[in-house]
């Protein structure tokens, strides 16, 4: 498999009266179409991490290469149309806009990369939506929807624009087991199923275990 995405001794600090490091000398490497989890007590830097990778923050110290591209030497500009086409975002809580409906959720990064044409985004939108067993859901708004459902909603939405990385931060972490499990499939099938790669922060080592493979982030460190 060919390597997606590397991290070279990411280091991230916080500078103040008193200087915080959130995470040191961090490396490592994702392949395309691999499954990963992230482990590691809650303050151990997991968060921060993602937050490097998906070009949220800059680090202080090292780089973070996507199929060799280092974004280092980008601009905030073409860092951000690099988020938008390469990469997509799930977290904790799914942050869908309540006064759209599911469809309309899923389109935004659509509209916002306005390459397809109305009818397009809705009928990728609505495959999207499918393919999460959300057909029937398609026109109802947030609240109508139950913690797994908007979770699914979420993670349709971050494939809007075919990206090959997805990066999830405690996606399951509202959610009860039934629907833990349910979002954990959605990830697997991303990876089986739409060529993308797939990393993901949980606090539950049993759904961890589930991934190709585990990293654990301690104090900073890459355990």
């Amino acid at each position: 498999m060919s390597t997606l995405l590397e991290a070279r001794g990411l280091t991230r600090i916080i500078e103040g009266e008193v200087s915080t490091t959130l995470i040191e000398d961090i490396s490592f490497s994702i392949a395309s179409g691999e499954f990963v989890s992230v482990t590691g007590p809650s303050g151990g830097g997991k968060s921060s991490l993602l937050y490097l990778l998906g070009l949220i923050d800059r680090p202080t110290r090292g780089t973070v290469l996507i199929e060799g591209l280092d974004t280092g030497t980008l601009e905030s500009d073409a860092l951000a149309h690099l988020r938008l086409t390469t990469l997509g975002f799930v977290f904790q809580f799914h942050f869908l806009l309540e006064e759209f409906t599911a469809l309309d959720n899923v389109m935004l990064p659509m509209r916002k990369l306005g390459v397809l044409s109305n009818q397009a985004m809705i009928e990728r939108a609505s495959e999207l939506l499918a393919q999460f067993d959300l057909a029937p859901h398609i026109h109802k708004r947030p609240g109508q929807l139950s913690g797994g459902q908007r979770q699914r909603v979420a993670i349709a939405r971050a494939l809007a624009n075919q990206p090959k990385l997805i990066l999830a931060d405690e996606p399951t972490g509202n959610l009860d087991t039934r629907n833990a499990d349910s979002v954990f499939a959605a990830f697997r099938d991303i990876v089986n199923n739409f060529n993308a790669s797939v990393m993901v922060v949980t606090h539950d080592p049993d759904l961890a275990a589930r991934a190709d493979r585990h990293l654990k982030i301690i104090d900073g460190h890459l355990a």
